[in-house]
């Protein structure tokens, strides 16, 4: 089997307990749909996780219906450096920040309403953002064993969006991004 399905299906191999959910609609590895928890079974021991793994990053499942449009987003990151902005939507500014620190920020803001997003998943957030992750992406907030630090979810964030009644802003999670595999950009 190779290595990467190996990685994926459910049981414990090599030090990892892994699960297996739901497949991708778009073809990409979901971190909701396909995710590895990282478990060393002995104390001290190293992950045997290859990492860093660099993906093409898309944003799924923005919160639109009816006469809800999204005019902007903002995810606070953790372990996950930027190698490349692959496309910027037409009428978006979009920002992908990394620090010397594991933290970082990527977000986007549309330049009037025509540009806004009014589909759940649209297509010009599809591998948008070439990424290397450092770590498994971590769903939530994690305390440190002293209990005294928070070692932050991988993706966390908000989708500012307009209403009838003005704006507003809905939580984004981990489930609103899809991880493709990939080493480079796709041509358009």
């Amino acid at each position: 089997m190779p290595e990467a399905d190996r990685q994926l299906s459910g049981g414990k191999a090599d030090g990892l307990e892994t699960s297996t959910c739901r497949h991708s609609a778009v073809g990409g590895l979901s971190v909701d749909e396909k995710a590895i928890t990282a478990t060393a079974f002995n104390a001290g021991a190293a992950s045997a996780v290859d990492h860093p793994h660099t993906y093409l990053l898309s944003i799924i499942g923005l919160p639109v219906k009816d006469t809800v449009s999204v005019k902007a987003f903002s995810f606070d990151i953790w372990g996950v450096q930027f190698n490349s902005v692959c496309r910027v939507p037409e009428g978006w500014r979009i920002k992908a920040v990394s620090s010397a620190t594991p933290n970082g920020e990527l977000s986007g803001e549309g330049s009037q309403g025509a540009t806004w997003f009014n589909q759940r998943s649209p297509k010009t957030l599809r591998a948008f953002v070439l990424v290397t992750l450092s770590d498994p992406v971590q769903r939530t907030d994690v305390k440190t064993a002293g209990g005294s630090g928070l070692i932050p979810a991988t993706f966390k964030g908000f989708a500012t969006v307009e209403t009838d009644d003005g704006d507003g802003r809905i939580p984004l999670t981990f489930r609103n991004i899809t991880l493709t595999p990939a080493a480079a950009c796709l041509r358009r």
